[in-house]
């Protein structure tokens, strides 16, 4: 009776002890504190502390200290170099602090490693938008919607990159097909500016038959 008592013990304390680490990891996700016991900690493993990493640098980002969530970031992927999200989330703290080279590297890693993400695409576009590669964004942004064709951010990202180009007609053909999929009040507004742009551009090019009429 007293082994039985003995072994039950020994099972529950383990099972508090799992119980535990994973309200940790849990709490990891939304509590830098609760990151850094993971990663200071020998109780946990390489990919508890990659994914540790990986949380302190998303809060990191979101906080605005670019730095040190890259720094996290790319321990995260010392740790487990698989991780797609890692290097996504590189991609976006390079972003923020402005190295936009190396933003597009990481998530290109990202895309390599998960080719099937529309996301990824969206997310990579827009920094090419930004280093002014609008035909890599086009191009991102088309195959994004071709995986995904109910992405209203992919047809409102491809709009603002035709705007950006003076293909005001592409333009406000995505913007229209984004509103379709979600009518945001922001993709109405970059429709009508790109009405504006478009007649803008009519006016100063009479005569000129590839300029349709505004429409209502």
């Amino acid at each position: 009776m007293r082994g039985k008592l003995a072994i039950a013990c020994i099972v529950l304390a383990v099972t508090c002890r799992v119980a535990g680490a994973d309200d940790v990891v849990g709490q990891c996700r939304f509590n830098i504190p609760a990151c850094d016991q993971i990663i200071t900690s020998p109780s946990f493993g390489p990919d508890e502390k990659a994914l540790a990493y990986r949380y302190r640098g998303e809060l990191r980002t979101d906080a605005g200290e670019n730095r040190l969530a890259i720094a996290d970031f790319t321990e995260s992927i010392r740790l487990k170099k698989d991780d797609m999200s890692a290097f996504a989330g590189r991609g976006r703290a390079k972003f923020a602090d402005r190295n936009l080279a190396g933003s597009i590297a990481d998530y290109s890693e990202a895309i390599r490693l998960l080719p099937g993400s529309a996301d990824l695409y969206v997310q990579r576009a827009h920094v090419y938008i930004v280093n002014k590669q609008l035909d890599a964004a086009i191009s991102d942004l088309t195959e994004a919607i071709r995986l995904n064709p109910s992405s209203a951010q992919a047809f409102n990202t491809r709009g603002v990159a035709y705007v950006k180009k003076g293909d005001f007609d592409r333009a406000i053909d995505d913007y229209t097909a984004a509103i379709a999929l979600f009518p945001f009040p922001e993709i109405y507004a970059n429709r009508g500016f790109a009405y504006e742009a478009e007649a803008r551009s009519r006016e100063e090019t009479p005569g000129n038959a590839s300029w349709r009429t505004i429409r209502s």
